[in-house]
Formats: C-alpha cells, structure tokens, sequence
C-alpha cells in the first residue's frame, strides 16, 4: 500500500516539477523581454 502510494507521489512531483519548470522558463523569458527592448530603445535614442 505504502510502496505504491509513495511512487505515485514521487511520479506526481516529477511531473509537477517538469511543468513548473517550464512555465518558470517561459514566465522569465517573458518578464525579460519588455526590459531587453526597453534597453534597446534607450541604447538608439
């Protein structure tokens, strides 16, 4: 009972941990573009 309760957490974590990751990912590449182009717009003027 325990054994298999215990694979399905570590499997739910790992996925859980795969998704986080890549919203992670996409959330600071996201937060980075707008101050990248701001950069680059002060950097031409």
């Amino acid at each position: 009972m325990w054994g298999s309760w215990s694979a399905y957490i570590q499997l739910t974590f790992q996925s859980l941990m795969t998704i986080v990751r890549g919203s992670a990912s996409h959330a600071v590449l996201d937060a980075l573009r707008p101050i990248l182009s701001a950069r680059r717009s002060e950097n031409h003027e």
